[in-house]
């Protein structure tokens, strides 16, 4: 191989790498601004409505269970 041959193949390496970078960075403010998003969220009565609502249909599905199988001896 050349050392042009060589040098092109770098250049060609590099570029992919800042291609994935760019990429990389891309997902990240995506996901930084979901985040964002989910904490102010969290903040707010809907997000407390929806973790009230979440933990009561826990409890209520572990009751059922409970209620499954000691009362109606289902396995």
């Amino acid at each position: 191989m050349s050392d042009n041959e060589i040098l092109n193949e770098v250049r060609i390496a590099v570029a992919r790498i800042e291609q994935r970078q760019v990429h990389i960075l891309e997902v990240i403010t995506e996901h930084k601004a979901k985040v964002d998003a989910l904490e102010k969220l969290s903040h707010t009565m809907q997000g407390r409505i929806w973790l009230v609502s979440t933990v009561v249909f826990g409890v209520l599905a572990a009751a059922w269970e409970i209620v499954k199988h000691r009362l109606l001896g289902q396995p």
